[in-house]
């Protein structure tokens, strides 16, 4: 772990406790070695760092490209272990990057929803999350983070005190001839399942009538080889 890493890890890490009142639950279930995927709900900008934070391995993150436009952010994001992907197009240079640093022993975190949730409902699960587990045989560990959306949703840029949590369950494994449809869907049905456990009652979107302005298809409409799952 870098020192660059090490030290705005335990900023957040303090800052969290402070301002969030975080407490997390269940990292036991995280592999202390090995390549290990952690995907979660997303609600707000909070989550990334939040959850980051709370895992002790060093991760690594996807993140939009255009976070890169600002020099100073792009140059801290860059020594965090954050790799810009574009959403709109495959990238086969993300997906081989992202793989180096799991190989490394790193924790990749990710967000199957591809983006952040308005109403705090799940949103269906992308195939970037099945392409990596496909790609490494790492675990899945299912995550749930309840809290943020009430302190900065979407939409929303002053940061409201608040308190949040954050659960990890028990990792998932798959053979070899599970299909990237399977492993999302059991990966987002664990999520919904930690998050009802924990006080707030969900369905995976998989499992429920899409709503009208909801996508449908989780394969169809993505390229085979986009990541597809953005953390930031």
């Amino acid at each position: 772990m870098t020192f660059t890493y090490w030290f705005i890890r335990a900023v957040v890490w303090s800052a969290s406790k402070i301002v969030c009142k975080t407490r997390s639950f269940g990292r036991e279930h995280i592999p202390e070695s090995g390549p290990v995927i952690v995907a979660a709900n997303h609600l707000s900008y909070l989550d990334p760092p939040i959850i980051g934070a709370e895992i002790w391995r060093e991760c690594v993150y996807i993140s939009r490209h255009d976070l890169w436009n600002n020099k100073l952010v792009g140059a801290i994001l860059t020594r965090i272990n954050c790799i810009p992907v574009h959403r709109d197009r495959p990238d086969r240079v993300v997906i081989k990057r992202t793989i180096e640093k799991m190989e490394e022993g790193k924790v990749l975190l990710m967000f199957p929803e591809g983006g952040r949730s308005e109403d705090g409902d799940l949103r269906r699960g992308e195939m970037g999350l099945g392409l990596f587990a496909k790609r490494t045989g790492a675990p899945i560990i299912p995550a749930a983070i309840i809290g943020p959306e009430m302190m900065l949703p979407v939409g929303q840029k002053k940061l409201k005190k608040g308190r949040v949590r954050v659960y990890f369950g028990e990792p998932l494994t798959f053979d070899e001839s599970a299909t990237r449809e399977e492993i999302v869907l059991r990966t987002m049905r664990e999520i919904a399942a930690l998050l009802t456990k924990n006080g707030r009652p969900m369905i995976a979107a998989e499992d429920r009538p899409a709503k009208p302005d909801e996508k449908t298809a989780t394969v169809a409409s993505k390229p085979v080889d986009n990541p597809a799952s953005i953390s930031l």
